[in-house]
């Protein structure tokens, strides 16, 4: 199953605390990022 990491931005009791980091699956995060609970990480910068 493909999943991706979130960052949390608000504490729940189901994902943890804000400022955690969040392996979901794009199913499951969907809800969430609609919700404004989690949020995509920036994507990772390549070195030159």
């Amino acid at each position: 199953m493909d999943t991706k990491t979130y960052t949390i931005l608000q504490t729940t009791p189901r994902l943890g605390k804000a400022g955690d980091t969040v392996t979901l699956t794009p199913k499951a995060a969907k809800y969430w990022l609609m919700a404004g609970v989690i949020a995509e990480p920036a994507p990772a910068r390549k070195g030159k």
